[in-house]
C-alpha cells in the first residue's frame, strides 16, 4: 500500500482547506444536523489553530452563498479567505487556492468541504496538489 494513505498525521507538516463554509451553503444541507456540521468544522479549525496548523479558507460566490463561517474567520486573523474566481467545484481551479496550499510548504493535506459530493470530492481527486 502506498505510505501516503498509512502515515499518521502530523501537525508540524500538514496544511488545512476549509472549503466553502459559507451561511446559505449550509442551509441546503439535509443529510446531516446543520449544528452538527457547523460544531465538527469549528473543532477541526480549533485544533488547526492549537496546533499552529496552515489553514487556507476559501469561499465561491460570496453575494449568493454568504461570508465563510465568521466564527473560523475570527480564529485566524492574519488568514484572507480566498473568494474563488473561477467558477465550479474543485477548489484546486483557482490558482490563489492551490498557491496558497503550497506556500505553506507542507506535504499534508487535511481536506474538508461543506458539500462532500462536490467541493470536497472534486478538489480531493485534483492530483496537482
Amino acid at each position: 500500500m502506498d505510505d501516503r494513505f498509512t502515515q499518521t498525521l502530523d501537525a508540524n507538516d500538514s496544511v488545512l482547506l476549509l472549503i466553502d463554509y459559507q451561511a446559505k451553503m449550509l442551509y441546503g444541507v439535509e443529510s446531516s444536523d446543520r449544528t452538527l456540521i457547523q460544531n465538527n468544522v469549528l473543532a477541526l479549525a480549533k485544533g488547526a489553530q492549537i496546533l499552529n496548523v496552515p489553514t487556507v479558507l476559501t469561499s465561491i460566490g460570496e453575494k449568493v452563498n454568504g461570508q465563510f463561517m465568521p466564527e473560523i474567520v475570527e480564529m485566524f486573523p492574519d488568514t484572507l479567505v480566498i473568494a474563488r474566481k473561477v467558477p465550479g467545484f474543485d477548489a484546486f481551479d483557482d490558482e490563489d487556492v492551490l498557491n496558497a496550499v503550497k506556500r505553506t510548504g507542507k506535504k499534508q493535506l487535511v481536506l474538508t468541504g461543506l458539500w462532500t459530493s462536490m467541493c470536497f470530492a472534486l478538489t480531493a481527486l485534483e492530483e496537482e496538489a
